[in-house]
């Protein structure tokens, strides 16, 4: 009988150190989910931020392309507190630039007169706090077709 009497003490105290290990593991499992729900969430909205200077890119194209900022630190500001620029996140402002001019046999006002396709290649970044993205895109302007290609 001597020997039993410890043995509950011993039974509870190896039932404390497992459920323990469950609390901890468990504590441990939810805290990196939202670690990475939050790093997630946040690339989320850099790439959308970069596509927001994508799109001021291209509403941009038509226009005088030089009016773009030239210090390497100039972020646009969104009301999310996320950043869009265009260029690469560690170098100047770059504008859209006019990579090549298509002309395709067929389209013509009259004789002598053609349509062109221009071809403009755009690059931008997003940031938030914890996140950076970057898109490049290729934009074609003209009769023929247009759209923006990722």
């Amino acid at each position: 009988m001597k020997k039993e009497k410890g043995m509950t003490l011993i039974l509870v105290l190896g039932i404390f150190v497992i459920l323990g290990i469950i609390a901890v593991t468990f504590i441990t499992f939810t805290s990196r989910e939202a670690k990475i729900s939050k790093w997630t969430a946040d690339s989320k909205i850099a790439f959308h931020a970069a596509e927001a200077g994508l799109e001021e890119g291209i509403a941009n194209i038509p226009m005088d392309l030089i009016a773009f900022p030239a210090l390497p630190d100039t972020w646009d500001s969104l009301p999310n507190r996320a950043k869009y620029k265009s260029g690469p996140p560690d170098s100047l402002p770059i504008p859209p630039e006019l990579t090549d001019k298509q002309y395709l046999v067929g389209y013509s006002i009259e004789h002598g007169a053609a349509f062109y396709d221009y071809l403009y290649g755009l690059h931008t970044s997003g940031k938030t706090r914890r996140s950076t993205r970057e898109i490049k895109a290729s934009i074609k302007c003209g009769p023929m077709g247009g759209g923006a290609g990722y």
